[in-house]
């Protein structure tokens, strides 16, 4: 899915952390909005090679048990690892969404994948382009002409005629 920031489409998520976090204690990456604003919001992953300012510029989300790291899916973050011998990192996964959203990537759902580089929250790399049932049906009102040609550059070998074909209809 491509984020969708009006009004009704907005999402909230939150780490909250039940041990303390650091950087030694694999502190969650993120990039200033400021510096990620020009990337398409098709692109789900910013590799190293091709990103290494963003990589130089990114900031270890750390803070004491208790503390909530609250970003928007358009936030790209990474996972790091943990360095401090015997240390591990507890903390809950909660995210907010409208009423009546049913929108596809929320918390629980993505399988787990190394932190290696940086991406919007819950963004699978090949996503099986046939699961159908992961995508909000067409003729929801998530679908317009961004979200409909955002979901179709993530997502190449998805045939998008039923949800293209389904927007005209509507408008």
């Amino acid at each position: 899915m491509v984020p969708r920031a009006d009004v009704g489409f907005q999402h909230l998520e939150l780490f909250v952390y039940l041990s303390d976090v650091t950087p030694e204690r694999a502190a969650t990456r993120v990039v200033s909005r400021r510096l990620t604003g020009g990337i398409p919001v098709e692109r789900t992953y910013l590799g190293l090679d091709e990103y290494a300012p963003l990589y130089d510029a990114e900031e270890p989300a750390s803070g004491p048990a208790g503390s909530v790291l609250a970003y928007r899916p358009d936030v790209y973050h990474r996972g790091t690892s943990l360095s401090e011998k015997g240390a591990a990192r507890f903390m809950l996964h909660v995210a907010f969404k409208p009423v009546g959203s049913r929108l596809a990537g929320l918390p629980g759902l993505a399988p787990g994948r190394r932190g290696d580089g940086l991406a919007p929250v819950h963004a699978p790399r090949h996503p099986p382009p046939t699961d159908r049932s992961r995508l909000p049906e067409p003729g929801n009102p998530y679908w317009n002409e961004a979200t409909l040609d955002g979901v179709a550059a993530r997502y190449p070998d998805l045939d998008m005629t039923p949800w293209r074909r389904a927007a005209r209809v509507s408008h």
